[in-house]
């Protein structure tokens, strides 16, 4: 009885553990899953999005009004045989050079910068997101069909091997037989680690523990590029990327930061109000002015450095744009430079090539070939699948570079 009570808490405690952990199914997300979520989700865009709620914060200051903190003199004494004196004086700061709408013109400025910078950080990595996907695709391709031959492999050594052993073969081909299996095992071992490698970069940009496998990865399909030509397609991404917007509200800003400081050199005027009662014991009331003369201080640093930020914003612009224009263009081409080899290597290529190793196979089968030219026909196979593979690697890169710029499908 005791051993049975035992056993039944034992299970009540795994079943009350196993309820506690949280289930983490590993479930693929297709292209577009992926980018909504690393759109919302990301690290960067998460940083970039708590930077818009900072700089809003400092518009809280600059609607504040154009007066300052009042401030208070009190001054008291007496003489002999008189009375008690008492002079008191308020001053208090007003901003009459308009500083404050420079102040809110500041803030406006740099809350349009962050809010940009927050769309170029979601466009960065959706276009990382699209390369990181894609690479899994491939890497699980490449998984796929190192292990496919990897098992042929195995098959033809153990086959060869029982050829040995009824001397229908040499110790040659035994050998050079089990070098293939063990060529293709390594090779799989590399592309279980880029596979790895791939999913654990795109978890980090969708934030997630685990990202699972792609499904039909054997059917590898090549992204669209829906821009006609490379001038409509370089004409639209200058217009629409996020990149020279956030230098163009970068510029904005830092030019709405020289005016503030200039506003700012202009000391606020101080009104001054005095009240008080003299030796004799009459009231005392008086006003006044008083203002600090801007001749020594004059923000001159803080004018110098807004200056100084606007025109290196302006000249990265510049050199930026072109920059940009030769990216496009460049990607471009290496998109479709990969898009037409590997139509070309589907239509002509791979079906040689597939028959070149039947034929090869065959004849061997038939006592009329050598092992070697079956193993060295495969081996073409297998490289041309791979180099098929990595021919639609580079297309994804491609494309994805392009993605980064507006954060949407070029």
């Amino acid at each position: 009885m005791r051993r049975r009570r035992r056993r039944r808490l034992g299970k009540m405690v795994l079943g009350t553990l196993l309820m506690a952990v949280p289930c983490r199914a590993e479930v693929w997300l297709e292209l577009d899953q992926a980018m909504a979520r690393a759109r919302s989700v990301a690290p960067a865009v998460v940083e970039a999005e708590t930077a818009v709620q900072v700089a809003r914060a400092a518009e809280v200051g600059a609607r504040l009004p154009p007066f300052g903190n009042p401030s208070v003199e009190v001054f008291t004494g007496q003489q002999r045989h008189a009375e008690l004196e008492v002079d008191a004086k308020l001053y208090l700061p007003w901003e009459v050079a308009g500083q404050r709408s420079a102040r809110m013109a500041e803030a406006t400025q740099w809350v349009s910068w962050r809010k940009l910078g927050e769309r170029e950080s979601k466009a960065r990595v959706v276009g990382e997101v699209v390369v990181a996907w894609g690479m899994v695709v491939i890497s699980a391709a490449k998984v796929e069909q190192s292990l496919q031959a990897e098992q042929e492999a195995e098959k033809e050594a153990q086959w060869v091997s029982a050829r040995y052993e009824q001397s229908a073969s040499t110790l040659v081909d035994k050998s050079f037989a089990q070098s293939e299996t063990m060529r293709w095992a390594q090779t799989r071992a590399e592309a279980q680690t880029q596979l790895q490698m791939a999913q654990f970069r795109l978890a980090y940009l969708m934030a997630t523990p685990t990202t699972g496998l792609p499904r039909a990865r054997d059917q590898l399909v090549l992204p669209v590029m829906r821009a006609p030509s490379e001038q409509d397609l370089v004409r639209k991404l200058l217009e629409e990327t996020q990149l020279l917007k956030v230098i163009e509200a970068e510029s904005a800003f830092w030019r709405s930061s020289t005016e503030r400081a200039m506003r700012e050199r202009t000391p606020p005027l101080n009104l001054v109000f005095s009240g008080g009662r003299g030796d004799m014991g009459e009231p005392r009331f008086t006003g006044g002015l008083a203002w600090s003369i801007p001749v020594l201080r004059r923000n001159q640093g803080e004018i110098a450095r807004s200056e100084a930020e606007r025109m290196r914003a302006d000249a990265l612009r510049v050199s930026l744009r072109g920059a940009l224009e030769a990216r496009i263009r460049s990607d471009w081409h290496v998109f479709h430079t990969a898009r037409n080899a590997v139509l070309d290597v589907d239509t002509r290529g791979m079906p040689a090539t597939e028959q070149l190793v039947s034929a090869a196979y065959a004849a061997w089968r038939g006592g009329k070939g050598e092992l070697v030219q079956v193993l060295i026909a495969r081996r073409d196979l297998a490289a041309a699948r791979m180099r098929r593979l990595d021919l639609v690697a580079t297309a994804w890169r491609a494309y994805g570079d392009l993605v980064a710029l507006t954060g949407e499908r070029p």
